[in-house]
């Protein structure tokens, strides 16, 4: 799969619950922190949790991959 490709796939747009969801992850940094009315429910924490593991696994990939040809 090409790396752009797999990169878009992580954190996909395609309803209304997972594009709310990842603007709440781009929201919580600022907010969580400074606003009182900063909100997340589980549902949607539990998801997002499952894109970060898929990004952090496919960063991993590309980044070990990477190093093995540049070796």
């Amino acid at each position: 799969m090409d790396q752009d490709l797999a990169f878009a796939n992580i954190f996909p747009m395609d309803d209304k619950f997972r594009r709310r969801s990842f603007r709440r992850l781009q929201r919580a940094y600022i907010d969580a922190r400074y606003s009182m009315h900063y909100e997340i429910t589980k549902e949607e924490l539990t998801y997002l949790a499952g894109e970060v593991e898929k990004l952090k696994a496919l960063v991993e990939r590309v980044c070990l991959g990477g190093l093995a040809i540049s070796s």
